[in-house]
């Protein structure tokens, strides 16, 4: 039974070993991106930090990919240096990059360029709060798929954290940090084939309206101004010389007042009443007292302006010339 222990916790360890000797550790992926970064700066002293950070990030993540840890070892010399030139030529085609080799003469490797004050670990939580953000962002296209929207995260999350250190990050303001969020999107987008035309749901149901839309001042296109009061009453002033057909005479500067309703279809009924307006003729001034019922329909309404048509009922009045219009539209004043 003891042999059998011992055979059997053997047997547990070998292969444990035998599967870390197959898997990337994080120590074997950060050793082969020094070695692409190494190989990028000693050739190409031309591009950019960010550049090459970038490029060396991409050539580390597709080779882990493609190869094992234990088929990558095999390789011999010559075969490594073809490998890390295909996946460095691939990966600066991918982000855009042109490289034009500037090998120094004796061929000795170039330092790498790094400042050590910049240089912080983006953690986890950090990630996630990218993620999140990126998320959050991708809404704005609710035409993508799941699929597609983890792909944008992941992609973004990759050239987010490698194009900056944690610091330069932090130090953005908001106007680059949404240039940049924007460009990065559009760049991932490309190279993984999405399509970011937003496609608005176009909804059927018919809009609902309600009292809070119409509060306050609207000034009408035929000169006169309606304020709609919270209290449902509202005052109408005529600004200009007004004809009234029914009055039989010309009426300006008067105001009449009443009572308004409007229903979730946008159907707004005004019972307007005027009392004691004085009405001037050739030679004559009298009383008049008038009072209407109309009901409006709101054909179309943004928070700063309205167009309502005459569906039924009457209303006063029109411009001389004008008897008979029932479309009106009108503008708030703020």
């Amino acid at each position: 039974m003891k042999n059998l222990l011992l055979t059997s916790l053997l047997l547990f360890q070998t292969l444990t070993t035998i599967s870390q000797t197959q898997v990337w550790t994080k120590d074997d992926r950060n050793t082969l991106y020094q070695e692409f970064l190494s190989n990028i700066s000693s050739k190409y002293r031309d591009v950019s930090i960010e550049q090459k950070e970038s490029i060396a990030l991409c050539a580390m993540t597709t080779t882990t990919e493609k190869y094992t840890k234990q088929d990558f070892s095999s390789k011999i010399e010559i075969e490594l240096k073809r490998i890390y030139e295909a996946q460095i030529g691939v990966c600066a085609k991918n982000i855009g990059v042109e490289l034009t080799s500037n090998t120094n003469q004796n061929n000795t490797p170039v330092p790498i360029e790094t400042n050590k004050e910049e240089v912080l670990e983006w953690t986890k939580q950090d990630k996630e709060q990218l993620s999140k953000d990126i998320s959050d962002y991708a809404s704005k296209y609710p035409h993508l798929n799941e699929n597609q929207r983890e792909k944008l995260e992941l992609c973004y999350i990759n050239e987010m954290t490698s194009k900056f250190t944690k610091k330069k990050y932090t130090e953005l303001i908001s106007i680059e940090l949404k240039q940049i969020k924007e460009n990065i999107i559009i760049r991932c987008a490309s190279n993984l084939n999405i399509d970011l035309t937003n496609k608005p749901v176009v909804s059927n149901s018919t809009p609902s309206y309600s009292k809070e839309m119409l509060f306050g001042t609207w000034k009408f296109d035929n000169n006169s101004t309606i304020v709609f009061n919270e209290n449902s009453t509202f005052l109408k002033t005529y600004n200009e010389k007004i004809y009234s057909d029914r009055v039989g005479a010309y009426i300006q500067g008067e105001s009449t007042s009443g009572d308004w309703f409007i229903d979730s279809k946008g159907i707004i009924t005004m019972n307007e009443k005027w009392v004691g307006i004085e009405v001037r003729t050739i030679g004559k001034s009298r009383l008049y007292n008038y009072s209407a019922s109309g009901k409006f329909k709101i054909e179309e309404y943004t928070k700063d302006f309205l167009k309502i048509n005459l569906i039924e009922g009457q209303q006063c009045c029109n411009k001389y010339g004008e008897i008979g219009r029932s479309t009106f539209q009108a503008n708030r004043v703020k």
